[in-house]
């Protein structure tokens, strides 16, 4: 059998992404259900080859695929969190599908049918604070689900915090070394452009590692944040929010959690609050292992959300004039913080 063409790929993915929808509204009375088009019209938009705006502008920040910032201000000014929700705030390719899997496991872990509604939003668009549309807003203020877990690539400037504080919410942070995290990001930044859009928009996208890594060091890429601003910035903003709100902030190092995934996710679970015996902890390392992971991705969510997820794959792309960037830019930012990273 031949392979789907292009079109039949695209069919079924905004086929795909209609369904999932479908799924999410059968929980929702029928007197109370937002109208969806306008969320499938973006969702068609941002996947269709050579549709305009994939990379945007807003007030001066670059954004591209399924970031919303105009969408995210609105939610500063209208949307509010709720009690007992739990925000990850988790830099692009440091950690945050795995940690959405293992809040997810740890929230819902006596209550199988709120995981089933809970799986039902395992898709960016839905989780992420500055993707998607208002509909997704909509949808969560209308879904059967308490607690929620949010997430964020985003700095902390452009997010209403007070409101995160004022309804008590937790904030859990995944970080990564930055090396790996480039390489990361790289390949996978090639799976959500593709050959078109990197011909589209060859000032922000490329197939070459080298290129790609001075425009992201050097805060050109189209991330959403202000010129000039990468990954230390994002630590070193929440680093001060975390010295404001320790008992509210816990940080841990993706090294670490591939290194003794059973003591850091038991950490996690106290500081949620959530009691678990060893062999609930187990089960959850179990299930959260990057193996188990890439083997249930079905291909429904957006982009290549798994490669290797190793620890030192950087030394076969980084030059060491690179790598001394780096460890330059870190130290630099980061220097009135206790941040450090593990790069074997």
């Amino acid at each position: 059998m031949d392979p789907p063409s292009p079109e039949q790929m695209l069919k079924m993915k905004i086929g795909g992404f209609q369904q999932q929808l479908g799924k999410i509204m059968s929980l929702m009375p029928e007197d109370d259900k937002p109208d969806i088009q306008p969320f499938v019209d973006y969702f068609t938009n941002v996947v269709t080859p050579g549709t305009p705006n994939f990379v945007r502008e807003y007030k001066g920040r670059k954004e591209c695929t399924f970031f919303n910032l105009e969408n995210l201000e609105w939610a500063y000014h209208n949307w509010t969190p709720r009690k007992g929700d739990v925000l990850l705030a988790v830099y692009p390719k440091t950690g945050t599908t795995w940690m959405m899997n293992i809040v997810r496991q740890l929230m819902y872990l006596k209550d199988p049918e709120m995981m089933k509604v809970a799986q039902l939003i395992d898709n960016p668009l839905f989780a992420y604070l500055e993707f998607g549309n208002r509909t997704k807003y909509e949808i969560l203020e209308r879904l059967p689900l308490k607690p929620r877990m949010l997430v964020t690539h985003m700095m902390p400037d452009v997010i209403n915090l007070k409101k995160f504080e004022d309804a008590g919410v937790k904030v859990i942070q995944c970080y990564r070394n930055p090396k790996d995290s480039i390489v990361s990001f790289f390949y996978h930044m090639l799976a959500v452009t593709g050959e078109h859009r990197r011909a589209q928009y060859p000032e922000y996208f490329t197939d070459d590692f080298n290129v790609f890594f001075d425009r992201l060091t050097a805060g050109e890429a189209p991330t959403g944040y202000k010129p000039g601003e990468w990954y230390p910035h994002y630590l070193k903003q929440w680093d001060d929010y975390k010295k404001q709100h320790e008992n509210m902030f816990h940080r841990v190092a993706f090294e670490d959690l591939k290194k003794d995934a059973n003591s850091r996710i038991k950490e996690i679970a106290s500081f949620l609050g959530i009691s678990i015996t060893d062999e609930e902890a187990s089960q959850v390392v179990e299930n959260t292992t990057f193996k188990s992971l890439k083997s249930k991705n079905d291909g429904s969510r957006p982009g290549n959300f798994f490669r290797k997820g190793e620890i030192g794959d950087f030394k076969n792309h980084l030059t060491s004039e690179q790598e001394a960037r780096v460890e330059e830019s870190m130290k630099a930012v980061l220097k009135d913080t206790d941040i450090k990273f593990d790069y074997n």
